[in-house]
């Protein structure tokens, strides 16, 4: 079996939840309201597509084309201010040099992937890349439906397969697979709280190299 590596995009491959934060408060209160905003709580790490599902059980009657394209305008300008997570294209090389298949799996649009992708230097490394808000087929997040989808698909099986991610949902979606789960810290909000549940935690794209070169020694 191959040993793969997932990534996830928001927060980990950029630090797009911060761009994110500047603009999607005002976004969603004017598209909902306040009252309907307030009510659909954070949406780190939650598809589009969730967001839209939940404020329709709160009576919401915007079609979800409509919604959707409203926020495709926004990502369009969030994905140019993004920076991209220093050292992240040096652990992609040394996951190459190691023999990983490598992946991403992103609550995100297809449209605003291929946004982040265009920028990456290493794009070409990804052998799978899935939407799971486009895939309506997959079950969002917190779900583990798209990485079980993607090991499969690596031809891996879960104890061969690392996943980075940041948020709750994430982490939560990456360990329902059984895969060893990294919680990223480096480009989280203040004040957000991870769930304690992965299997080792890293500041930095420095400290992901060092425990998955220690995942190697016993794997």
């Amino acid at each position: 079996m191959s040993k793969a590596f997932i990534f996830d995009m928001d927060g980990v491959l950029v630090n797009s939840e911060q761009v994110w934060i500047k603009y999607e408060n005002n976004l969603l209160e004017r598209i909902l309201g306040k009252d309907l905003s307030q009510q659909i709580g954070s949406t780190i790490g939650v598809s589009v597509n969730l967001v839209y599902d939940k404020a329709r059980t709160l009576g919401f009657s915007m079609t979800r084309e409509d919604f959707q394209k409203i926020y495709d305008g926004v990502a369009l300008v969030v994905y140019k201010e993004v920076t991209i997570t220093k050292g992240v294209g040096q652990l992609v090389e040394f996951l190459v040099k190691k023999d990983f298949k490598i992946a991403l799996v992103s609550s995100s649009a297809q449209s605003w992937i291929n946004q982040v992708l265009q920028r990456l230097a290493f794009k070409d490394r990804f052998e799978i890349v899935i939407s799971v808000n486009d895939r309506r087929d997959l079950k969002p997040k917190p779900s583990p439906d798209g990485y079980l989808e993607t090991i499969q698909r690596l031809q891996s099986t879960p104890d061969k397969t690392i996943i980075i991610e940041d948020s709750n949902a994430g982490i939560v979606a990456a360990k329902a697979s059984g895969a060893f789960t990294v919680a990223f810290t480096q480009n989280l909000l203040d004040g957000y709280k991870q769930i304690e549940i992965a299997d080792a935690k890293a500041k930095n794209m420095e400290e992901v190299t060092g425990i998955v070169k220690n995942w190697l020694k016993f794997n």
